[in-house]
């Protein structure tokens, strides 16, 4: 009788040890879940600054870009794995550019939900995949389109940004403001707060004189900047006092420097082209602009990341040591 005793004794003992174990464990999962459910803070605009809507703080975003959906067609898992060693250089933004003849929209779903889970900001930017004149007008048609679907499909998404074009050119003025107007309404339709970025012509150098796109609430100025074509162009544009495109709006507009270098042709990754990048850098930290360094990619001399060992570059390693700093 008393063993009998003595082994239920046991087995209530047992029993409440594993149910404690199990409720402590499922209160872990549900945290966990939590934390993993638990949305970005969406961004807005104020003044030149990006702010976060759940505490009203400043933001700085700093991160790379990339072409996966408008030139390549990366293996996910191989892509997935550069993203994460880049997320070790500490970015909080990522840019994808995008074109309606290359999506993958189910590649596209995973670095969306991937990004989320990381706590990484990202754009959708639509780009040409032609420079000639008729191939670029009928592409972009399909623009704003394209961005407004994506915009209705993410629209639980708080990390998001988009824009309507990354390089507009062959526009007049008149032909930017219609555009830019109108694909500014068409996102706004589905999201009326959601940032959009704005890019100027010339190969978004240019923003037109009086432009009534500026007055939009919560947009970004998205600058591309390189001064020139070529080695012997940059080096005596070095010797001067740099001026910056960008430098007549920072003030009044959160700016965006979407892609920046020396050249724009021959010598990427030259000694001069640094040079001129780490110039770049220290404006941007110097008038807290957000930036996104092109392209982490395998593309000869701009790449930010070599694939196969997966260190930096040497253009790689200047941003690394920015985002880090």
């Amino acid at each position: 009788m008393k063993n009998n005793k003595f082994f239920l004794f046991l087995i209530l003992i047992i029993f409440a040890f594993n149910t404690f174990f199990f409720l402590l464990i499922l209160k872990s999962n549900k945290n966990k879940a939590n934390i993993i459910n638990k949305k970005m803070p969406s961004l807005y605009t104020e003044g030149k600054y990006i702010k976060r809507a759940d505490n009203n703080k400043t933001i700085q975003l700093k991160g790379v870009s990339t072409m996966a959906f408008a030139r390549y067609n990366h293996n996910i898992e191989k892509f997935i794995s550069i993203l994460e060693v880049v997320k070790g250089w500490n970015i909080n933004f990522l840019g994808l550019y995008i074109n309606p003849n290359n999506l993958v929209e189910d590649k596209l779903d995973t670095v969306i939900n991937w990004a989320e889970k990381n706590y990484i900001y990202v754009y959708l930017m639509p780009t040409l995949d032609s420079d000639y004149e008729l191939e670029v007008r009928s592409t972009i048609k399909k623009f704003p389109e394209l961005i407004k679907k994506l915009a209705k499909k993410y629209q639980e998404k708080n990390h998001i940004l988009y824009g309507l074009w990354a390089e507009p050119r062959y526009f007049s003025p008149e032909e930017w403001e219609e555009y830019f107007d109108n694909g500014i309404r068409l996102i706004r339709e589905v999201n009326p707060k959601t940032i959009i970025l704005i890019s100027g012509l010339d190969y978004s150098r240019v923003f037109p004189k009086d432009s009534k796109i500026l007055r939009f609430k919560n947009i970004i100025l998205d600058f591309h900047d390189y001064p020139a074509a070529n080695i012997e162009e940059l080096r005596p544009i070095l010797k001067q006092k740099l001026y910056f495109n960008w430098q007549n709006y920072y003030e009044n507009y959160p700016i965006l420097i979407g892609e920046f270098s020396g050249v724009y042709s021959d010598g990427f990754s030259s000694v001069v082209d640094l040079e001129y990048i780490k110039k770049v850098l220290i404006e941007v930290d110097k008038n807290l602009l957000n930036y996104t360094a092109y392209v982490l990619d395998e593309e000869k001399g701009t790449s930010l990341i070599n694939w196969e060992t997966k260190l930096p570059t040497k253009r790689g390693e200047i941003i690394k040591n920015n985002l880090l700093k």
